[in-house]
């Protein structure tokens, strides 16, 4: 039997190309047509066998076209057959490359894709029942003007026809993985597992890609070696045509970088987001950037597009109406740091610690700020630091010009300088030493509900800065909250917008107290209220929960 090549090189007679009549008459019996006559075949070898229905056509796109000669093959050309159909993929006739004996070409548009350079990124593409559209989101990333390294389709409990689609661009190295997660994260997580590639891309099953976007993406990674994410406006199409324009604003309070962006896979390690967990409601790309951009990473806008499909089956259309804020952003399982500043009041420090082993809150690091000056209080701090059932406390031990005045009386103008001079100190020593995005700072003398994180992380959104507990002012007969006009509250319910508030019982995202330096300068000369007019020069709201009620035990003054 001669080799492919030989074959080749014994087809041509008499300038052109003709078939051997085995060949030929194998295609016409199974077109139903008569044999041909022998008078052409005794001069040509045995033609090698050839499996046509995939061996031939179209190289790099497959064949899955049956095997139809062209019009050169045809040995008598008064009885033309039809000419082939070209490249599988793409319908165009490339009659050269299938005639018999010939090695297998490509069309013009293969010959561009195999042109392009191959990028260190990996398309995976979480699909659900997204058969109908996962062509075109699949098609899009061929057509880009680089060729992803990788490509996986993992298909998550699909029970349409996902698969048969996937396996269909089986010969443009798209990979199929199928699970049973019954979550998007999860189908992520799959597919980010099972690649290698330097960069990541998780593109939705019914969205698609501009074709200059993953070169951008990668190009944008690699010039910027802090840049983790690579984001863009959203395109949307489908039963909306609008441009979502997504501002960097700061991603803790709300998410403006969408899933499918480009990111860098040490990024995704080393910020641990692969160990996250799939939490009903909750956003999980949101906390996989917040993660990400919480370990130092940034986030760059490109100009490409990301097109996103709207349709009566995408999220916007699905999420539940009681997915709150507090769902949406995961804040149940945030880390947060539950700040004490101590004035080295002993009888109410036994209250307090035995408010910090009831109270509900998993997940939170301890900070003790104490500026006693008393050596035997600052012992009973570390030894309740050993044996706290918190694994993370911190005690600090603040110098301050005068131990003691937190109890004097503040009524008398030195004492109230004296305390506006200390406190800045003390709230920028904590400001310093946090880590989380969520605080909660309880003064000494202020005793919350056992479960006061969890309320005031409810009522928690993306334009607010603070949420504040509700207790009485120490002097004055109302509770220590500035309404809108400036004065203090005495009568509300519900969650209340205020102008500001005192610092006893006070929630504080981390990401605005470290971006306010505490004073007691013009134009207030009170720190707490020259911090709430910073803060509210960022256009961020400020809030009091009524039902966050909380027991001061130093009063002189009583609501009537």
């Amino acid at each position: 039997m001669p080799s492919l090549s030989e074959w080749n090189a014994g087809v041509l007679r008499n300038g052109q190309r003709i078939a051997d009549r085995v060949m030929v008459n194998r295609y016409r019996e199974q077109s139903g047509l008569p044999p041909l006559a022998d008078d052409q075949t005794g001069e040509l070898p045995p033609a090698p066998i050839i499996n046509f229905d995939n061996g031939m056509g179209c190289r790099h796109r497959g064949n899955t076209l049956k095997f139809v000669p062209c019009e050169l093959c045809v040995v008598n050309k008064k009885e033309k057959l039809v000419t082939i159909s070209g490249c599988s993929a793409h319908g165009r006739c490339v009659s050269e490359a299938y005639c018999f004996g010939a090695q297998p070409k490509v069309c013009r548009n293969c010959e561009e894709y195999e042109s392009k350079p191959v990028a260190p990124v990996a398309v995976v593409i979480p699909c659900h029942n997204y058969g109908r559209y996962l062509a075109e989101c699949l098609q899009s990333v061929l057509d880009n003007s680089v060729i992803p390294q990788e490509i996986v389709v993992v298909a998550d409990r699909c029970t349409d026809d996902t698969l048969a689609v996937a396996e269909r661009f089986a010969a443009q190295n798209v990979q199929v993985i199928s699970v049973e997660h019954g979550s998007p994260h999860l189908s992520r997580l799959t597919g980010i597992n099972a690649t290698t590639a330097e960069y990541i891309c998780c593109l939705d099953a019914d969205d698609r890609i501009s074709t200059g976007y993953l070169e951008t993406g990668c190009l944008t990674l690699q010039g910027f070696v802090q840049c983790g994410v690579v984001y863009t406006d959203l395109h949307c199409f489908g039963e909306s045509s609008e441009v979502r324009v997504l501002n960097p604003l700061a991603i803790e309070h709300s998410n403006y970088i969408h899933a499918g962006g480009v990111f860098r896979r040490a990024a995704y390690e080393s910020s641990g987001c692969g160990s996250l967990f799939a939490y009903r409601g909750v956003l999980e790309d949101w906390l996989v950037w917040r993660k990400m951009l919480a370990n130092g990473w940034q986030a760059v806008k490109s100009a490409s597009r990301y097109h996103y499909r709207i349709h009566g089956q995408s999220l916007l259309h699905t999420a539940k109406p009681d997915w709150s804020y507090y769902d949406r952003a995961g804040l149940a399982h945030e880390r947060l740091t539950i700040a004490i500043p101590l004035s080295g009041r002993w009888e109410w420090w036994a209250q307090l610690a035995m408010w910090l082993e009831r109270q509900t809150w998993a997940n939170v690091s301890l900070l003790l700020v104490e500026t006693s000056g008393d050596a035997e209080f600052q012992a009973v701090l570390r030894q309740y630091a050993a044996r706290s059932r918190y694994r993370d406390v911190r005690v600090i031990s603040l110098d301050v010009e005068q131990p003691g005045l937190a109890d004097e009386d503040r009524t008398q103008l030195p004492v109230y300088r004296s305390v506006q001079q200390t406190m800045p100190t003390i709230y920028n020593r904590i400001r310093t030493a946090v880590d989380t995005e969520y605080v909660l700072i309880v003064e000494d003398d202020i005793l919350p509900p056992g479960d006061a994180a969890e309320r005031l992380m409810r009522s928690m959104d993306a334009g607010v800065a603070t949420v504040s507990g509700l207790y009485v002012s120490r002097y004055v007969p109302a509770y220590l909250a500035w309404d809108e006009t400036g004065d203090m509250t005495t009568t509300g319910t519900g969650v209340q917008v205020v102008s500001g508030t005192g610092f006893g019982c006070l929630l504080i995202r981390g990401s605005v107290l470290k971006s306010a330096v505490f004073h007691a300068g013009p134009p207030t000369g009170n720190f707490d209220k020259s911090f709430f007019e910073t803060v509210g020069r960022m256009g961020l709201q400020f809030k009091l929960d009524w039902s966050v009620q909380c027991r001061h035990q130093n009063l002189n003054a009583e609501i009537l």
